[in-house]
């Protein structure tokens, strides 16, 4: 049937070619042909597999000859990006290994045991090829691999904080505790250094239990002592020199000024 918009008649096309394509997929034959089968572990079967890959290497020799990439690069990115993306959550969702997707994964992994020796052969061979080349991490990216590594960080912290455990080892119980020596077995959550601790602050009550010389004698020195600002330990001001001791200032005549 003829239509008078071209991108309708596509609509139309895509649509009827879905409705066939789930309507062989359900009966269990090749979406292609709907004669045969598709292969194992495929979704073709093998003729139209051989017929499709045979139209792909012919249309590549094509371009290659003419000096065309094979397809958008960034499309193409794209697309497998997206592809890789559903079939790992698929592979993930079935408890299977994500990157063979036939064994079961390992213990707390994504990947199982096979798969997992491989990647660490690579990168023990990659790292040893870029150790003797001079490179860091193996020729890769430095600063991405920093960026990684400080993203993998913030993420263990906070699953740290979330559970309740210390942010350094992750073993023991985290105590809330400032200015507290934690118990054995015990780890703080987040360090503080002592110097930066608030000292305490002391209530007009607590001065009141005091003796009057530790207080500083009197209610007007309760009242005193209440309105000071706590300072830092390290900026407190010390003992006042006596006035016989103190530097005194003259004038430029040599005259002392009062």
């Amino acid at each position: 049937m003829a239509y008078a918009d071209p991108e309708v008649r596509k609509q139309r096309d895509r649509e009827r070619f879905r409705k066939r394509t789930e309507e062989r997929t359900a009966a269990g034959l090749c979406p292609r042909c709907g004669v045969q089968p598709p292969a194992p572990e495929r979704t073709v079967c093998d003729g139209c597999a051989e017929k499709r890959n045979a139209a792909s290497r012919a249309r590549d020799g094509r371009l290659r000859a003419a000096g065309k990439p094979r397809r958008d690069p960034a499309r193409a990115r794209s697309y497998e990006r997206e592809r890789s993306r559903r079939e790992r959550a698929a592979r993930h969702a079935e408890g299977v290994c994500t990157r063979c997707g036939k064994l079961p994964a390992a213990a707390g992994r994504s990947s199982c045991e096979p798969c997992l020796e491989k990647r660490r052969a690579a990168d023990r061979a990659k790292y040893a090829a870029g150790k003797a080349a001079g490179k860091p991490y193996g020729g890769a990216d430095p600063a991405a691999k920093r960026r990684a590594g400080r993203a993998r960080s913030k993420r263990r912290q906070k699953a740290r904080i979330e559970a309740g455990l210390c942010i350094r080892c992750g073993r023991g119980p985290a105590r809330r505790g400032r200015g507290q020596a934690a118990p054995e077995g015990a780890h703080r959550a987040r360090p503080v250094h002592p110097l930066r601790q608030a000292p305490a602050r002391r209530g007009r009550n607590d001065l009141r239990a005091l003796p009057r010389a530790e207080a500083g004698g009197g209610t007007a020195a309760i009242r005193r002592t209440q309105g000071r600002r706590a300072l830092h330990p390290l900026r407190r001001p010390g003992p006042r020199r006596p006035v016989a001791l103190r530097a005194l200032r003259r004038d430029r005549g040599g005259r002392q000024v009062p």
